[in-house]
């Protein structure tokens, strides 16, 4: 049986006494893979084999954009996606410093769902068939509905991914500021000729002065 493709030796062939390296292409699986190599010689019986053994990669969890990204001020859609070689993910909204569910800020909704390797997977739930097992594979998580910023502040939020294995990487999301505005209730009112107060109604997410 042939040696795993993944596996080069060179010299493959020659005469006599030799040293021969083993080189393997970069794995990303947990787990360690295996496979054996055969050596034929003239006028030797049975063939010759020895084994060669790839450790497999420390289990991780990162995110494609880093440790930040961004959503419009418009708010919508946002896709956040990353790589791993996990058996399982857990999604959480933190906050940056205290690792508490997230109080205000940017309001988010954790799905309940998100994409594991192509497939729809439940969130801390095991991945069917372990695709991380052999290879590292992207993920992606996707929010909907969020709500346009109306302040004029930026609004930031954080998610946590959590391995099986505890291994974790948070990102900062932020949404951009959203435009000033101040607009009156009324366009004109109407004063008695005694001058008693009348109200005039002011909407606005920004300070501002009257003269």
């Amino acid at each position: 049986m042939a040696k795993a493709a993944w596996l080069t030796v060179k010299p493959n062939s020659g005469n006599g006494n030799a040293t021969v390296q083993n080189t393997g292409t970069v794995h990303t699986g947990r787990e360690q893979r295996e496979t054996t190599v055969t050596g034929v010689a003239v006028g030797v019986s049975p063939n010759k084999t020895y084994k060669v053994i790839q450790k497999g990669k420390t289990e991780f969890a990162s995110f494609n954009d880093g440790a930040e990204t961004t959503v419009s001020k418009t708010g919508g859609t946002l896709t956040i996606t990353g790589k791993t070689n996990s058996s399982k993910l857990n999604f959480e909204l933190v906050d940056l410093k205290t690792r508490a569910v997230v109080e205000g800020g940017l309001e988010l909704t954790l799905p309940s769902k998100y994409t594991a390797g192509g497939q729809e997977t439940t969130n801390n739930v095991a991945i069917t068939g372990d695709p991380g097992a052999t290879q590292e594979f992207e993920f992606s998580i996707t929010f909907t509905g969020i709500a346009p910023n109306t302040s004029i502040d930026e609004l930031t939020a954080a998610l946590k991914v959590t391995t099986a294995g505890g291994q974790s990487a948070q990102i900062q999301i932020k949404q951009s500021a959203g435009d000033p505005e101040f607009a009156f209730g009324q366009d004109t009112i109407t004063l008695e000729a005694s001058g008693a107060a009348v109200s005039q109604t002011i909407v606005s997410n920004t300070s501002w002065e009257l003269s």
